[in-house]
């Protein structure tokens, strides 16, 4: 690894999931560098805490190049900021109220970078937008425990869920995966993800609350294991 790359490495600190037990060291929780999904998985509060912020600081940047040219706004007191931000606002939304507007070559200038701005700024926060609702989420409860009891004569494991929506759910699809610790046959630690076999894994139409069963035979990942 290069030197120049080195020190763009992240700091090596932990960021985990506690109901996981998942911990990664060397990442870090929030990368600049990647703002979509820093901005689809922002919570609805700090998403538009975020535009707001990014709203605000475009027009302070826009009210700072106006302030500069005194007279360049017509009926705008020079060097009074406020008239040139709420300025930057009616400019940045492509709202023109016909009391002030751009006199000079300099206001003219940058009065048209911020209309792209702003039209650039309503695109991202729409799309963005969009993007938030459109995620589908299915309203899936789980019970609070996994049970394994004798069904049908064998040791079956069974979760139930059900559906929270009003709505019907068709052709609802279900799998069940467990997180298994193994030694290998060289004496290594190594966590392998095993796939359970359900006794049924369709339902045509998603209504009552619908019980997984895998039973635990001995093709099963579970087979000979214990609570610990």
């Amino acid at each position: 690894m290069s030197e120049r790359k080195q020190r763009r490495a992240p700091k090596p600190i932990a960021v985990g999931r506690k109901d996981l037990g998942v911990w990664k060291l060397g990442v870090v929780r929030f990368d600049v560098r990647d703002p979509y999904h820093l901005a689809v998985s922002l919570s609805w509060p700090g998403f538009f805490l975020a535009m707001v912020g990014c709203w605000l600081a475009v027009n302070l940047v826009f009210a700072l190049l106006y302030v500069l040219d005194p007279g360049g706004v017509t009926n705008a007191r020079p060097w009074a900021f406020s008239d040139v931000l709420f300025f930057s606002m009616e400019t940045l939304a492509t709202v023109g109220y016909g009391v002030m507007a751009p006199a000079t070559l300099y206001s003219h200038t940058v009065a048209a970078a911020e209309i792209v701005s702003g039209t650039v700024f309503t695109a991202i926060f729409t799309g963005l937008l969009f993007v938030r609702f459109a995620r589908p989420r299915a309203k899936i409860v789980f019970a609070d425990n996994v049970v394994i009891t004798t069904h049908n004569g064998q040791p079956t494991l069974m979760l139930r869920l059900a559906n929270a929506r009003t709505s019907i759910m068709t052709s609802a699809n279900a799998r069940l995966f467990v997180l298994l610790a193994e030694t290998t046959a060289e004496g290594g630690f190594f966590r392998r993800i095993h796939d359970l076999q359900l006794a049924q894994s369709h339902l045509p139409v998603f209504v009552m609350p619908w019980t997984l069963l895998h039973v635990i035979d001995e093709t099963s990942p579970l087979h000979g294991q214990d609570l610990d």
